[in-house]
């Protein structure tokens, strides 16, 4: 019998054991002149359910809303959303399949974020370190060519902060072309 089965059981002997008691019904129906009738075990405890596990953060987040092509070429490769005012990093996985890149954009949407610096890791093993130190205000772009040829991207890492202001949570976009 499963837990389920179990706890409607012992509910429904429960609700007869006080129906009973209520009427003057009792073991023997003597209504008690007698012997004073045993109380009844305290139903048992049903178990406690197991813990739900811990959710890992992501290092790669799909983009449901954003537009995945944008004129011109660009292709969405990911996006992240700024959770504070603190300094943050966060990483996007792009991969080989999403193809060879000469340039990247970054538009940052909702909230005002500073970026303070990002990291392009080529699947050659390959890594630039870009310091872009821009404020971007909320729905703002910038193009950023990346030196050499064409080449397929494995990561782009950010550092940047939230402006702290208060005026919602901002969320990063990245294209490519």
């Amino acid at each position: 019998m499963d837990q389920v089965a179990a706890m409607r059981y012992s509910r429904l002997g429960m609700t007869l054991v006080i129906t009973a008691a209520l009427w003057g019904c009792g073991p023997g129906d003597d209504k008690g002149k007698d012997k004073k009738a045993e109380p009844a075990p305290p139903p048992k405890a049903a178990p406690a359910p197991p813990p739900a596990p811990a959710k890992k953060k992501e290092e790669a987040k799909p983009a449901p809303k954003a537009a995945t092509e944008l004129p011109g070429g660009w292709i969405l490769l990911g996006q992240e959303r700024a959770s504070g005012s603190n300094t943050e990093t966060d990483k996007i996985k792009i991969g080989a399949k999403q193809g060879k890149f000469k340039e990247l954009q970054v538009i940052v949407q909702g909230a005002p974020v500073t970026i303070e610096e990002m990291s392009v890791l080529f699947s050659g093993g390959k890594e630039i370190k870009l310091k872009v130190q821009r404020d971007f205000t909320a729905n703002s772009s910038q193009v950023i060519d990346l030196p050499g040829e064409t080449r397929n991207i494995n990561t782009v890492t950010f550092l940047y902060r939230t402006s702290g202001t208060g005026k919602g949570t901002a969320t990063v976009l990245l294209y490519g072309r």
